[in-house]
């Protein structure tokens, strides 16, 4: 069992080098006599602002097949689990996502024709939220609603962080279950579509926010501190910032018990040993009289129900490397119980995330518990040619089956591609000379 490294990279924008040394004159557009060379038809390009805006990028038919290809592995584990698929819109009112931890300064908004407020999707899990609420409907008891979606999120980032503006998520909801069983079901199925994907080396970590969230509440109950304290807490731990966090327990207004019990959580990672490192700290609050009954009685039971899913998943998939770790913590603020990522070693950056959301599809009018999660195709396109996998195993690319035909009688060579297609074979037709 490794150690989480998690640098929260969003990746750069991969560069793509065009020769600038071609001299040979190509007739790439005619005016009258006149011939335009490669280097003039580049300048002309510049003079037109031929280029993609800072953090898009064009994909070219290698890379597209490869993300054609991983998409189709991925999503075929989503449908054999019986997610059915759904789309949203790209536009959003910008009031869907306001309350939700999406700071202004990080998605992109315009406005309409009718002086709307819109926003480009900042986030797959809200929209289907708001889905839901307005289209479907909560189901019933008993019932479950399970969704897949491959999607592109838009993030504004500052120029000089060279990030990517547009991602491709692919992902899955399951709505309405609350049960340990469902939480289990939903990081299998991560298991499985990493694997699908063709990545060989990854850890799933988990942790259960509700723990953190509790002895936050406990802080805010003795009315030492207030909410901009706590949100200073959680930026910190969603930057995996151990110095910042420690600073903020130097507090001295902060109760020693609570920023003792809050500095260690934030180390705490492991197998059976970090569930048994958040027992002493549970025992250590109630010992020292720094949690009423409450607050230890919800601590445990969010330990209990984590230790349980970890313990369930483990038997189930003893070749996945589990690994519980309390450091993990997400930017949104919609999560409430399980939450969990996926990474490669040495990548420095998480291949997929999710979490349980329990009271978010109330504010769409659906109230219902909800748990998913979205898989990072950039990122897992990374990996795969970092680790020289560049298609996954069972999805090697089609081979392109050539057939030439006589321009003067055409129709045999069509009737052979046409056989050939009718066999599920890719078929390109060349003309031979006259």
């Amino acid at each position: 069992m490794r150690s989480r490294n998690d640098n929260n990279c969003a990746g750069s924008d991969r560069n793509d080098n065009t020769c600038a040394t071609e001299t040979t004159t190509i007739a790439l557009e005619v005016t009258g006599t006149t011939t335009i060379t490669l280097q003039e038809r580049q300048q002309k390009g510049r003079s037109m602002n031929a280029r993609t805006p800072r953090g898009f990028r064009d994909i070219l038919p290698a890379e597209a097949q490869i993300r054609e290809s991983t998409v189709t592995s991925i999503q075929d584990v989503f449908a054999l689990w019986g997610y059915l698929p759904v789309e949203t819109p790209t536009l959003e009112m910008v009031s869907a996502f306001e309350s939700f931890g999406f700071a202004n300064s990080t998605t992109f908004k315009l406005f309409d024709s009718d002086g709307e407020l819109l926003v480009m999707r900042p986030d797959v899990t809200l929209p289907i939220a708001r889905l839901v609420g307005t289209r479907i409907g909560a189901p019933t008891a008993n019932e479950a609603l399970r969704l897949r979606y491959k999607q592109t999120v838009f993030r504004e980032e500052r120029a000089f962080e060279t990030q990517a503006r547009a991602l491709t998520h692919v992902g899955v909801e399951c709505i309405g279950p609350s049960s340990l069983a469902t939480d289990a079901e939903i990081l299998l199925i991560l298991a499985e579509a990493i694997d699908a994907a063709g990545i060989k080396d990854y850890t799933i970590a988990l942790c259960t926010v509700s723990f953190l969230q509790a002895i936050l509440d406990a802080c805010e109950n003795s009315a030492t501190v207030d909410n901009n304290w706590r949100q200073a807490v959680l930026t910190a731990w969603h930057k995996s910032d151990l110095v910042g966090i420690d600073t903020l327990m130097e507090d001295p207004k902060i109760d020693k018990r609570y920023s003792q019990a809050i500095s260690a959580l934030a180390r705490t990672q492991g197998s059976a040993e970090a569930i048994a490192t958040c027992r002493q700290l549970i025992l250590s609050l109630k010992t020292n009289g720094a949690s009423g009954d409450s607050d230890i009685k919800r601590l445990t039971a969010g330990l209990d129900r984590l230790e349980k899913t970890f313990s369930l998943i483990k038997e189930l998939r003893p070749d996945v490397d589990w690994l519980i770790d309390f450091s993990l913590m997400g930017s949104f603020d919609y999560y409430t119980g399980l939450m969990f990522a996926a990474f490669a070693p040495g990548a420095g950056y998480t291949l997929a995330s999710g979490g349980r959301y329990d009271q978010t599809l109330a504010q769409f009018g659906a109230p219902a518990p909800a748990i998913g999660f979205a898989i990072f195709l950039e990122r897992v396109i990374a990996t795969l040619f970092k680790t020289e996998q560049l298609y996954p195993e069972n999805n090697t690319g089609s081979q392109i089956e050539q057939i030439y035909i006589d321009p003067e009688t055409p129709i045999e060579g069509f009737r052979q591609a046409q056989k050939q297609r009718a066999l599920g074979r890719s078929v390109v037709l060349y003309e031979t000379e006259a």
